[in-house]
């Protein structure tokens, strides 16, 4: 069946490497999984539960550990504080910690400090989540526009030769054809929609059967 978790997580990571897209492992207990960046919503949990259902393999054990460096660091002036604290504590002779989960002995002072000032910036520093009366309203605003988008019959001809026939403006009632929602061309600001044609089974000499 081509792999399990363990080889979905692998080659995962290999494919978004391949992008350019960071990312690492997240397992969990007997099962394998990944995180990876997003520029909208930070890291996130692919392929396994969420966070705090694992681990990491980084410095950062934890995965809670892990999420929570990587929020603080979205505020870049505040956060060398967070790193300060950690090289005094290295001139101290501190055993180097990287998160409040960890279990391997006591803290030092520069070490503690330093989780308190990376806590202190995901408390009140980090920009508010939307509320959900916000969230509703950007839906709305943005079911609007696409309904909009895929209203608008523009046939574009470009100078290089390549005509843009949205496929909202298809006219065929059949029943095997239909116009489904998709990704669009944000650029051009219209379509957002494309023509689906069902499977069929080749007979004689047919080529191409486009909804006949």
């Amino acid at each position: 069946n081509g792999g399990v978790c363990g080889r979905r997580a692998f080659f995962g990571r290999f494919i978004l490497r391949s992008f350019g897209i960071p990312t690492t492992a997240r397992p969990s207990k007997g099962h394998g999984a990944l995180c990876h960046w997003t520029p909208h919503d930070g890291w996130v949990v692919n392929l396994g539960g969420g966070w705090g259902a694992g681990w990491t393999n980084t410095v950062y054990r934890n995965d809670l550990d892990f999420l929570s460096t990587t929020l603080a660091r979205q505020v870049q002036d505040a956060y060398r504080s967070v790193k300060r604290a950690q090289w005094i504590g290295d001139v101290m002779g501190e055993r180097r910690v990287y998160g409040s989960r960890e279990s391997n002995g006591p803290v030092g002072f520069w070490n503690g400090l330093s989780l308190k000032i990376q806590q202190d910036i995901i408390d009140n520093k980090l920009p508010k989540p939307p509320t959900k009366a916000e969230q509703k309203a950007a839906e709305v605003k943005k079911n609007k526009q696409t309904k909009v988008n895929n209203r608008a019959e523009i046939i574009i001809n470009y100078p290089d030769g390549r005509i843009y026939i949205p496929a909202v403006v298809l006219k065929s009632k059949s029943k095997d054809v239909a116009v489904m929602t998709s990704l669009g061309d944000d650029n051009i600001g219209v379509g957002k929609q494309q023509i689906y044609l069902p499977s069929f089974a080749s007979q004689g000499q047919t080529v191409l059967r486009g909804g006949t």
